[in-house]
């Protein structure tokens, strides 16, 4: 896939990034940019994510993904993924 997708999740308080960065880290491999941005590759899928404290805001952009993977799927994934974390099961 050439096309980057940009998915926004809001209300994103600083523990629960915290814990989604740290249950990502056990399937995907992250690195994290001297920007602070995490570089995020595994499954197939290849992105890059930004968290702003101020705003609460997680920005994470599709850079490659599979075929089958559509962005939905991955929105989806993420949201339960960062319920997860909210409710301290992440």
């Amino acid at each position: 896939m050439s096309q980057t997708y940009t998915l926004e999740f809001q209300t994103v308080t600083a523990d629960v990034f915290l814990r989604l960065k740290n249950e990502l880290a056990k399937s995907a491999k992250i690195t994290t940019d001297p920007n602070g941005d995490l570089n995020i590759s595994g499954d197939g899928i290849v992105a890059e994510a930004h968290y702003d404290l101020s705003s609460q805001t997680l920005t994470v952009d599709i850079i490659d993904r599979p075929w089958y993977l559509t962005i939905d799927n991955i929105r989806q994934h993420i949201a339960s993924a960062l319920q997860a974390a909210q409710s301290g099961k992440a």
